[in-house]
């Protein structure tokens, strides 16, 4: 019976690694640079190339198009209205493409490409949009059989608008640069992992800034780990709320964590705060170590007030 149960395990063992072996990649695209910066005086274009590789087992069919978008607080972005694209500093109408489809080969790499072409009357400063490439293989529909449902990138393009200008054009004749830390917070004591932390910037200025930054945890003098901060294109004249977290804090003590931002400014970004790290175990370690104290608190007094009763009753 043993005999027939080992050679059951091995036969499964190796069938899992079989499959292993022959299950197929996850296919899909990728889209090189997700991130575009560019700088162009007013009325000054650029050409600009998107490569997409693809790894499908079928052709790739590619189409380009711009979306103009704000974010929220939190970063996540959403599609305005074309009537509001110049409050958000939208340029997706500045994109002429060149070639706004592409079909994309297994393991080949295809191109779409445009021209940025900045307004003559446009004010200083960064302006954005989101080049969006979806691609769907080029599979021929059959009965019964569902479609691929396709991919989606967003290419952020960043368009930093630079030179002269002159005072009638009622914006100011400078990119200005600036931002500040509005809030940096930690719970003071934390009784569960992982410790969570906050941070919110504001970009104060008429250019987009790039956040690079970590937190430290420091004991006493002594500095223990670096938590990176996730980052950011932090975009004109906005706030972000950014979250953080230390995963695996120990059990106890007493910590202080130091924020060093890096947006490109003179000066960093810098805050720190203090903050308690007691685990749910300890509490509940210490509150039973209590009530067992206490318990035989009250029964050694017990025993002794019945000790002291059948002393005075033998008398």
């Amino acid at each position: 019976m043993m005999n027939r149960v080992k050679v059951l395990i091995t036969f499964v063992l190796i069938l899992s690694v079989l499959l292993a072996w022959s299950a197929p990649a996850k296919a899909g695209m990728a889209v090189v640079p997700s991130k575009i910066e560019i700088s162009l005086p007013p009325g000054g274009q650029q050409d600009v190339d998107i490569d997409v590789f693809s790894d499908c087992k079928n052709p790739l069919k590619v189409q380009a198009k711009s979306w103009d978008f704000a974010r929220d607080e939190k970063g996540n972005p959403y599609p305005i209205k074309p009537e509001d694209v110049k409050t958000f500093r939208g340029c997706g109408g500045w994109l002429n493409f060149l070639n706004r489809s592409v079909t994309v080969a297994p393991n080949q790499t295809g191109t779409v490409r445009f021209t940025v072409k900045v307004p003559g009357d446009v004010r200083l400063g960064t302006y954005y949009t989101y080049v969006a490439l979806r691609g769907v293989p080029d599979i021929a529909p059959k009965k019964g059989v569902s479609m691929p449902v396709g991919y989606t990138i967003n290419a952020l393009l960043l368009v930093t608008v630079g030179g002269e200008q002159t005072s009638e054009q009622n914006s100011p004749p400078i990119l200005k640069r600036s931002a500040s830390l509005k809030h940096f917070s930690v719970n003071t004591v934390n009784f569960h992992n992982p410790v969570p932390m906050l941070l919110e910037i504001e970009n104060k200025g008429n250019v987009h800034l790039n956040l690079k930054g970590t937190i430290e945890i420091w004991k006493d003098k002594y500095k223990g780990e670096a938590i990176p901060v996730q980052e950011f294109t932090l975009l004109p004249e906005s706030t972000l709320k950014i979250p953080a977290s230390w995963e695996k804090p120990p059990l106890f003590g007493k910590f202080t964590a130091k924020f060093k931002g890096d947006v490109g400014l003179e000066k960093p970004l810098i805050a720190e705060e203090a903050f308690w790290v007691i685990n749910q175990k300890i509490l509940v370690g210490t509150a039973g170590t209590l009530v067992f104290l206490l318990g035989l608190a009250f029964f050694f007094r017990w025993r002794i007030k019945k000790k002291e009763s059948m002393n005075i009753w033998h008398e």
